[in-house]
């Protein structure tokens, strides 16, 4: 997980992605939500190019909070700056 200051565009996500397949060996399964970003042109080529074959992607359906560990995590950070 990554976070920033500013709002993640789709060329920070490449960005992220080439970090992670620096670090780790092998195939990377990545697992995201349908954000507009992640349907970008610049991730799109990214992931068609032959030395990013290694990542697999799988994406969550439309709409499944549940299946999506950072919607908890933000509802709760909501929630712990609301109480205060």
């Amino acid at each position: 997980m990554q976070t920033q200051e500013r709002e993640y565009k789709a060329v920070d996500v490449v960005r992220f992605l080439q970090m992670l397949l620096r670090k780790i060996p092998g195939r990377l399964l990545v697992v995201w939500d349908g954000s507009p970003i992640h349907r970008a042109d610049v991730i799109k080529q990214f992931l068609a190019s032959p030395m990013e074959r290694r990542v697999h992607l799988e994406r969550l359906p439309g709409y499944a909070p549940e299946l999506n560990p950072q919607i908890s995590v933000a509802r709760k950070r909501k929630r712990r700056q609301e109480a205060n």
